[in-house]
């Protein structure tokens, strides 16, 4: 994929969950750990962020990129539960695909397959969920560079 240097210095970042991934009771919480960890990647790399909740502005907005995560699967293992529960509280993982949207205009630059996942036998050193969301942002903002 092929960035320009205007549309790295600001993103929109948009998290659209699956039908599954949102019956999910643990959807509000990964969504906010997406968010977080693109989040901070952003800032950590100078890039300015924006959380928003739809696209529907966005095609008439300023240079930039849209970050749209589109979330098929996960399961949620929060610290706590890892540290509680160990090898008994099973694997953590997240399965999302990201399509970056050059702004203005909203013209598709590409799409990328993000996976994660953790081995309950790891035990409670294991990486909870939140960890993950951040390894993903870390990733979206590498490829962005």
């Amino acid at each position: 994929m092929s960035f320009n240097s205007e549309s790295t210095r600001h993103i929109a970042v948009l998290v659209n969950p699956s039908a599954h991934a949102s019956s999910k009771s643990e959807w509000g919480r990964l969504r906010q750990d997406l968010r977080g960890g693109l989040s901070v990647a952003a800032m950590k790399n100078g890039v300015r962020c924006e959380l928003v909740d739809t696209d529907a502005k966005l095609a008439d907005s300023s240079a930039g990129t849209l970050v749209q995560v589109n979330v098929f699967n996960f399961k949620y293992i929060s610290e706590e539960d890892r540290v509680i529960s160990g090898i008994w509280g099973g694997d953590a993982f997240i399965n999302v695909e990201v399509e970056f949207y050059q702004l203005p205009g909203k013209r598709l630059i590409g799409k990328r397959r993000y996976s994660t996942s953790t081995s309950a036998l790891e035990g409670a050193l294991s990486a909870a969920t939140s960890k993950q969301a951040s390894a993903i942002g870390q990733e979206v903002m590498a490829e962005l560079k």
